[in-house]
C-alpha cells in the first residue's frame, strides 16, 4: 500500500527566507531611523553657530523646514516598521499555526508548543526587535562623540559601562528570585489543576481546606519571591535614571568648560547632549 501523504499545512515549513528577507528590511529602517535621529542635534548646531550669529531668519526658516520634514519621515518610517514587524509575527503564526497545532495534541506533560508560538510571535511585534535593531548604532552615536571632543567621548563611555555594571547587578540581585517566583508559581498552577481533577474525592474526604493551604502555600511564596525582585528592580532602575541624568549633566558641564577654553563652540554642546543621550539608550 502507499503510504498517505501528509496534509501540505502539516508538513515541515521553513522560514529561513522570511526571517532573512525581515532581518534586511528591517535593518534597513533602522539605519535610516538612526540616521534621521541626528537631525534636531544637527539642527541645534547650526542654529546656535549660524543662525543666532549671523541673525539670518531665512536661514531659520530654510532650517525648520528641512528638520520638520526629515522628522516627519523619521515617525512614518518607525510607524511602517512597526506594521512590518507585525506582518512577520502574523507571517510566522500562519506558517507554523497548523504544524505547532498538531504538535500539540501529543504529548502534554511538557510547556505547550502553541504557547511557545504565541511567545515568540509577541517578542517579533514588540518594541523589543526594534531596540535589538538600533542597538548595533550606539557605537556611531559614540564616535560622533569623539569626533565632537575625545573628553565628551570619554565622559559617555563611562557612564556606559556604569550602566552596564547596574544592569549586572540588577540581574544578580533579581534573577534567582525570578527563577523561584515561576517554579513556586508553577507548583501552584500544578497543585491546581491536580486538586480539580479530583475535586469530588477532596470535598469526599474533607480535604478541601488542606488543599486550599497546600495551593495557598506556593502561591504566597511566589508572592514573596516576586515581591523581594520587584523591589529590587525599582531600586536599580530609580539609581539607573538618576545616573543617566547625572550623565547628561556631565555632558552639558563638560561641554561648557570645553567652550570656555575655546575647543568646541556653544551649539555643540547641545548637538553632543541629544548624541550622548541617543547613544546611552
Amino acid at each position: 500500500m502507499s503510504r498517505e501523504r501528509p496534509p501540505t499545512s502539516l508538513r515541515p515549513v521553513s522560514l529561513r527566507g522570511v526571517f532573512l528577507r525581515a532581518v534586511s528590511d528591517v535593518g534597513l529602517f533602522s539605519l535610516l531611523i538612526n540616521l534621521l535621529l541626528l537631525v534636531v542635534p544637527l539642527y541645534l548646531l547650526q542654529v546656535y553657530d549660524r543662525v543666532l550669529p549671523s541673525s539670518s531668519v531665512e536661514t531659520l526658516v530654510y532650517l525648520s523646514v528641512i528638520a520638520v520634514a526629515a522628522l516627519g519621515f523619521l515617525g512614518f518610517l518607525d510607524a511602517v516598521r512597526a506594521v512590518y514587524t507585525q506582518r512577520i509575527a502574523a507571517t510566522v503564526n500562519d506558517r507554523l499555526g497548523a504544524t505547532v497545532f498538531a504538535a500539540s495534541l501529543g504529548d502534554r506533560s511538557g510547556p505547550s508548543p502553541l504557547a511557545d508560538l504565541a511567545a515568540v510571535c509577541a517578542f517579533i511585534r514588540s518594541r523589543g526587535v526594534a531596540v535589538l535593531f538600533d542597538l548595533p548604532f550606539a557605537p556611531v552615536f559614540l564616535a560622533l562623540l569623539y569626533l565632537i571632543h575625545p573628553v565628551l567621548f570619554w565622559v559617555t563611555l563611562g557612564g556606559t559601562a556604569l550602566l552596564v555594571v547596574l544592569v549586572v547587578a540588577n540581574q544578580l540581585a533579581i534573577g534567582r528570585n525570578d527563577a523561584l517566583s515561576a517554579e513556586r508559581s508553577a507548583l501552584a498552577s500544578r497543585a491546581e489543576q491536580a486538586f480539580a481533577r479530583n475535586a469530588e474525592t477532596l470535598r469526599a474526604m474533607g480535604m478541601v481546606e488542606n488543599a486550599a493551604r497546600a495551593w495557598g502555600r506556593h502561591v504566597a511564596e511566589a508572592l514573596v519571591l516576586h515581591d523581594r525582585s520587584a523591589s529590587a528592580n525599582a531600586i536599580f532602575s530609580g539609581a539607573s535614571r538618576a545616573l543617566r541624568m547625572m550623565l547628561q549633566l556631565a555632558i552639558l558641564g563638560a561641554g561648557a568648560w570645553l567652550v570656555l577654553e575655546g575647543q568646541m563652540t556653544a551649539g555643540m554642546i547641545f548637538a553632543s547632549s541629544l548624541v550622548s543621550s541617543r547613544a546611552l539608550q
